[in-house]
């Protein structure tokens, strides 16, 4: 990184999600701000469906313990269903009985 006027001075900080970040401070005034960075990325490959699935969590519903639903409760706020997305369920869910075997047992 290169950083003008070059009077100035870099403190690093590390957000709470890791990130570092550059916090400059320039002692005197200044009409040029200029800020190059140069930079280097690591593109990896990652497939996203890799992992296992907990003894736990191969049954619907899943049932968590209390300390881990304690911990992933923020991923279970959802918002109010529209009024669009309601309808939209409502035929997904009108097809799949239409065209499933076993929804005719399992009512």
């Amino acid at each position: 990184m290169t950083i003008r006027p070059s009077q100035h001075f870099v403190n690093w900080q590390q957000d709470p999600f890791g990130n570092y970040q550059a916090r400059l401070v320039f002692p005197k005034p200044s009409e040029l701000l200029e800020v190059e960075v140069d930079l280097i990325a690591e593109l990896t490959v990652i497939n996203p469906f890799d992992f296992f699935l907990e003894d736990t969590a191969e049954t619907y519903p899943v049932h968590y313990a209390p300390g881990l639903k304690r911990e992933l409760a923020p991923y279970f706020e959802t918002l109010p269903i529209t009024p669009l997305v309601a309808t939209q369920v409502e035929r997904a869910r009108a097809a799949a009985r239409s065209t499933c075997w076993w929804t005719s047992t399992a009512r």
